[in-house]
């Protein structure tokens, strides 16, 4: 949904506009770092969602597996773990997919991070 990403992407860039200011820069000199820091930010609000999700999936799926949001978030992480579950053997029932997943995602989001924080720095 393009209003959606929309929206986030003119949350992110209200955020580091907001940021850049507090550090006592003009945001006007470096817009064009800034949209594209909004859209770094973006990027990792979606991995940390995608983290949240995993995590909230693996712990229903222990605690309650019949709960009503397990359909919605097996729906919205079966396209990240399945992959991973061809990869990664069922090692006596136990799904590690989530595990490697949660690795990989936290990987990325470091890798942008770093990527926002090096704009931020050299473009200010």
């Amino acid at each position: 949904d393009w209003a959606s990403v929309v929206a986030a992407l003119l949350t992110a860039l209200v955020y580091v506009v907001l940021m850049v200011v507090m550090a006592g820069f003009d945001p006007a000199a470096v817009i064009a770092t800034l949209i594209v820091v909004a859209l770094l930010t973006v990027v990792k609000w979606a991995l940390n969602l995608v983290i949240w999700m995993t995590i909230l999936m693996a712990l229903l799926s222990w605690l309650n597996p019949r709960s009503p949001a397990m359909p919605i978030l097996y729906q919205l992480t079966a396209p990240l773990l399945n992959p991973l579950r061809r990869i990664i053997p069922n090692l006596g029932g136990i799904d590690l997919s989530p595990i490697l997943l949660f690795v990989i995602v936290q990987v990325l989001i470091m890798i942008v991070t770093r990527a926002a924080v090096s704009l931020t720095m050299f473009g200010i």
